[in-house]
This record gives structure tokens, C-alpha cells and sequence, in this order.
């Protein structure tokens, strides 16, 4: 099941954070708050992964129509975690700027459990 695979491409994801005359430091601190959000989520632990996010945080994903709120972003995560218990990724690069903090990743996980209509395959992905 090749499709499996496709699951998890190599994706780019800018996270817009609140900055005023955003320094190196603030943007160094910026970069932080998103590996910790990323280690949150790894673990599994969307609740304290949640509280990073503001209330009113939009996850624009890699296609223009793809945009979910903090709590569907949370349920999205947790099917991850469900059909991918070992799902973790890994940062290639990471930029940031301004206000800005935009995130080249790979992920990786074993295929164990249904994911979007897709039975579990037992196939680790990247």
C-alpha cells in the first residue's frame, strides 16, 4: 500500500506568533515555543500542547482549504497518535522572522491502527 506513505509528506508549517519589534531573541524564543508545541504532540499530551496555543489559533495546513480551529487541530492529532502510536517527527529546518516561524519536518510512524478510511497496514512511513 504505497498510499500509506503519502500520508506524511515533508511539510512547511508557518506559525504566526504575536511580536512586537521582534528581536533575534524573540524570534529565538519564538522558534522554542514551537519545538516545545512539537514535543507536547509527539508525547501525545494535546492538553498541555493546547495551552501553547491561543484560543483563537487557525492551523493553516498545506492545501489553501485546509484550516482547522485549536480543538480540531487536537482531534486531528489524536487520530494521528491512534493509528501511529509511535508517531513522532523530526525538524529539518526551521526559520524564523519577524513574527513568523515557518517549519520543514518529516514524519515518521508504524501504520497500526485506521487512519482516514485507510486499515492499519503494520508499514512504518516517513
Amino acid at each position: 500500500m504505497k498510499h500509506v506513505s503519502k500520508l506524511w509528506p515533508i511539510c512547511l508549517i508557518v506559525i504566526g506568533l504575536v511580536c512586537s519589534g521582534c528581536s533575534s531573541t524573540l524570534q529565538e524564543e519564538n522558534k522554542a515555543l514551537v519545538r516545545r508545541v512539537m514535543v507536547e504532540i509527539d508525547a501525545d499530551d494535546w492538553e498541555a500542547a493546547s495551552k501553547l496555543h491561543s484560543p483563537d489559533f487557525i492551523y493553516h495546513g498545506p492545501h489553501e482549504s485546509m484550516t482547522m480551529t485549536r480543538e480540531d487541530l487536537g482531534q486531528a492529532i489524536a487520530g494521528l497518535h491512534s493509528a501511529f502510536p509511535d508517531f513522532r517527527r523530526e525538524i529539518n529546518d526551521m526559520v524564523a522572522e519577524g513574527d513568523k516561524v515557518a517549519v520543514r519536518m518529516t514524519y515518521y510512524g508504524t501504520h497500526k491502527g485506521e487512519y482516514e478510511g485507510i486499515p492499519a497496514t503494520g508499514k512504518k512511513t516517513k
